[in-house]
């Protein structure tokens, strides 16, 4: 859910306008790369979650609405930072291959450097098995 989540943030993030974006349910279909029906499911779920607020247009063809409690950086930190003290570097490999600022990834040079020195050990060990 969290991958599915980060991916629609990065998308709408380039339109941005605040916390609140317009986008149309097709296009949610075509980034998440499931069917309508799984889409609205997905869309409950992070509702329900307090991820988000879904707030469908009005007729055939309108535009929906998406609204976010807080700031995609402050998520993306607060995740990265879940993440390495779990020691999921997979995780992290796939925030990075989201199109976001990787500013927002790397808090400082330490941290830099830890990140993608696991990275590197995360992507020999997992070649070599």
């Amino acid at each position: 859910m969290e991958e599915r989540y980060f991916l629609l943030r990065s998308h709408l993030e380039h339109f941005k306008k605040g916390r609140s974006y317009e986008c149309k349910l097709e296009d949610v279909d075509a980034i998440w790369c499931c069917s309508r029906k799984n889409t609205k499911r997905i869309i409950r779920q992070l509702e329900d979650k307090k991820r988000l607020t879904y707030q469908p247009g009005k007729g055939r063809g309108n535009v929906s609405k998406v609204t976010y409690f807080t700031s995609f950086q402050d998520e993306i930190e607060t995740f990265i930072n879940g993440c390495l003290k779990k020691g999921e570097l997979e995780k992290i490999a796939e925030i990075l291959r989201l199109p976001i600022p990787k500013s927002w990834v790397v808090i400082n040079v330490n941290t830099n450097m830890y990140i993608f020195a696991c990275l590197r050990m995360y992507k020999i060990t997992h070649f070599l098995s």
